[in-house]
């Protein structure tokens, strides 16, 4: 069971460690200290991705997930506010978004973004 006692960015597909690690050191100084991977993203334990982090990899709480829109479904039964960044008909300015600090975000692949499956698992 994933601990959100914070909240998390979840990330779909990140195929480069540099990217990784880069993501991770970005989400935890702006207090996301919960990432959620899929099982495709790159490895945490790579030794691009841990000098990309400088050091946030070890002070963040990482899961991975087989079924990322399950995960993300079973987040919102939970109470939690996800959301995709995805330019699409239906997107929302982050002005929109009550309380994006309370919020998860949803990232995706460098050159594909997020799978419209996600996207739609998300609340907007």
């Amino acid at each position: 069971m994933i601990d959100l006692t914070n909240s998390c960015l979840i990330l779909s597909t990140i195929q480069d460690p540099g990217n990784l690690g880069t993501i991770a050191r970005t989400s935890a100084a702006f207090g996301k200290k919960t990432l959620i991977l899929s099982n495709d993203c790159a490895d945490i334990y790579n030794q691009k991705t841990i000098r990309a982090s400088m050091g946030a990899m070890f002070r963040t709480t990482t899961y991975r997930t087989n079924d990322l829109c399950k995960t993300i479904k079973e987040i919102k039964a939970r109470g939690q506010e996800v959301y995709a960044t995805a330019l699409t008909e239906k997107a929302l300015p982050l002005s929109s978004v009550k309380n994006p600090k309370g919020c998860c975000f949803v990232m995706g692949n460098e050159g594909h973004g997020l799978s419209e499956d996600v996207i739609d698992s998300c609340t907007g």
